[in-house]
């Protein structure tokens, strides 16, 4: 169940009434925070489950994944002899693991098999160097991959399709709002509810508070910050 945008504003307005002057702050302030807690809450939950290795209720759903039943295979082009080249996807954030299907067939055998093999994820310069590398050069049954911008560099060429499994970018969260009077009134159709489980309200009211109580009482407001793809 995802929670709605309203109630963690109104959530957030009683507990944050005493420390805030005047114990108001303005929708466009909000929505500022809101943006920034969002990513910052994707950022330490994806953290955490790169380091138990555990699919977490909290994260499983910007786990995404390309060349299933329900998602296409990523097409790769040649880039140049040694790679092939597939774009990654628009709300791609952070690499997981990715490969193809390799497809064997018996000397004596007519019929062929399929494997799936899973690429090396290289650092850009170590993915550089293997290439330029005679006795470390990729096979077809070793194949190796970085991230260059927001494309997906896999080596050796002869690979058509690819694989992905990525965490996504979460989708922002709005609280849209009309003037009547003078004061900022609730719009569900311009609203966007995070895309967070219902288990973590409270902690989303709670950083939103602590952040929104200190942003308050600076003139500067605060800054946002944004995730971008890796190079």
């Amino acid at each position: 169940m995802i929670i709605s945008i309203d109630r963690i504003f109104s959530d957030v307005r009683q507990q944050s009434g005493v420390s805030m002057i005047g114990g108001l702050f303005s929708p466009v302030r909000f929505n500022q925070a809101i943006e920034l807690v969002n990513l910052q809450l994707f950022d330490d939950y994806r953290k955490r489950y790169e380091q138990s290795l555990q699919m977490s209720d909290e994260i499983r759903e910007f786990i995404e994944r390309k060349g299933t039943n329900k998602a296409a295979f990523i097409s790769m082009s040649e880039y140049n002899k040694h790679i092939v080249k597939g774009s990654l996807p628009d709300d791609y954030a952070y690499y997981i693991s990715a490969g193809y299907m390799f497809t064997t067939k018996d000397d004596c055998d007519e019929s062929t098999s399929q494997e799936f093999r899973q690429y090396e994820m290289l650092q850009h310069v170590d993915f550089e160097a293997r290439i330029s590398s005679q006795l470390l050069y990729p096979t077809i049954t070793d194949p190796i991959a970085c991230i260059e911008g927001d494309s997906l560099l896999v080596s050796p060429n002869g690979i058509d399709v690819s694989s992905l499994t990525y965490f996504r970018l979460p989708i922002t969260p709005v609280w849209g709002y009309t003037i009547v009077n003078t004061v900022a009134v609730y719009d569900p159709a311009t609203s966007v509810d995070f895309e967070w489980p219902d288990i973590l309200a409270s902690e989303i009211v709670n950083r939103l508070s602590r952040l929104l109580s200190v942003a308050n009482q600076n003139e500067f407001g605060i800054q946002t910050s944004v995730i971008q793809k890796p190079s």
